[in-house]
């Protein structure tokens, strides 16, 4: 099949990682695939030199950029970013009048809104997966009549939790039928990434670089851990980081930084953390489970479903209620230090981790997506 995957950033969120990866699988598996990114001042070169064989297609970032400064101006006035949006789809529709694509696949609500106007114009399937835009626009009352229009618009929607099925669901009933549950796939191979450092023990952290991650209570909570053993790993950049680390004054946090190695970062902890406000299916928690990581996370979005293991009722790690990010310590602290304490509970959750992992399978994901474009293009 020929498909063309549409994303507006590549940033280091999962949406953006997703989506390279599924392109990357889709290729292995023999299609034609074509990347599109909406904007090309928004790109992070390191994930792009990951996947050195996609070629991505972009307008001169110059232009972009160009355009989105209009755009500031016109959003005022009508609430949307018309320039950018129609700029990328005549350079779409003209790919697509050549090469005559059988799906175009959006990722986030820009990219969506671009493919039907795309697919109006060539007559091709469209298919997004919700990664957790469409939930929080929802929730917050926001992008309404723009999510209905494309609610009636594309042939299928992927969502890859229960709340995201439930809450489109709700809002749109006679769109039921076309709202189907596709976990992330993710490709990974057993290699060998190094081990952590058995004279610590160590907690570690890899996401954006956001608050709503819940950095400050993992970092008050683990700094109550009286164990000079005890390390914490914290991954990413922003400047809301590098305002935490400023003011950091306990030796045992370290502000790592930016990697496009996550499994080699992973590798070297005991505990993956991600006690996070709000989520959908987050990548860092499968990358945990990828390595037999336990993980201590918030239960919010998916997580609960991603550590359980339903054939035994168990689950790989610790799961906490979310209610504010002061009441999320103490049970951060207390989980944290079961897991230093408590031998047994750790290698259990461990132990649990493959079979939690199993669910990510990237060969179960891209059959799934070849079903799923197979029936909508017919």
């Amino acid at each position: 099949m020929t498909l063309f995957l549409i994303s507006e950033t590549l940033t280091t969120g999962g949406a953006e990682w997703f989506s390279l990866r599924l392109a990357d699988a889709l290729m292995q598996k023999g299609h034609t695939v074509y990347f599109f990114v909406m904007r090309a001042d928004i790109v992070n070169e390191r994930i792009v030199q990951k996947f050195p064989h996609i070629k991505i297609i972009m307008l001169p970032r110059w232009w972009i950029k160009l355009l989105a400064n209009a755009d500031r101006v016109i959003k005022k006035i009508s609430g949307r970013n018309r320039l950018v949006e129609l700029a990328n789809v005549r350079l779409i529709t003209h790919y697509g009048k050549k090469v005559n694509p059988d799906v175009l696949h959006g990722h986030l609500i820009e990219a969506d809104l671009v493919a039907v106007r795309v697919a109006q114009k060539i007559s091709c399937t469209t298919v997004t997966t919700v990664h957790g835009d469409y939930n929080i626009a929802l929730q917050q009352q926001k992008r309404i009549p723009e999510i209905t229009f494309l609610m009636n618009r594309l042939n299928h929607v992927a969502v890859i939790s229960d709340l995201q099925q439930q809450l489109l669901s709700k809002w749109f009933p006679k769109q039921v039928n076309k709202i189907s549950k596709v976990y992330n796939g993710y490709p990974y191979k057993e290699a060998m990434y190094g081990a952590p450092d058995n004279n610590t023990f160590t907690f570690g952290m890899i996401a954006r670089g956001i608050p709503d991650k819940g950095w400050e209570p993992l970092i008050t909570a683990f700094k109550r851990l009286q164990a000079p053993q005890a390390r914490l790993l914290i991954y990413g950049e922003s400047d809301y980081l590098l305002q935490l680390k400023a003011v950091n004054d306990d030796d045992r946090i370290r502000f790592m930084g930016f990697t496009n190695e996550p499994l080699r970062a992973i590798a070297q902890l005991h505990v993956g953390m991600l006690p996070s406000y709000e989520d959908s299916l987050p990548t860092s928690v499968i990358e945990y489970l990828a390595l037999q990581k336990p993980v201590i996370a918030t239960n919010v979005g998916e997580i609960k479903n991603m550590l359980h293991i339903e054939s035994r009722d168990q689950y790989a790690g610790t799961v906490l209620d979310f209610v504010n990010k002061e009441a999320l310590i103490d049970p951060l602290y207390e989980a944290m230090y079961q897991m230093m304490t408590d031998t047994s509970y750790y290698l259990q959750a461990k132990a649990n981790c493959h079979d939690a992992f199993a669910k990510f399978s990237m060969d179960t994901c891209i059959e799934s997506y070849e079903n799923l474009y197979r029936n909508e293009a017919k």
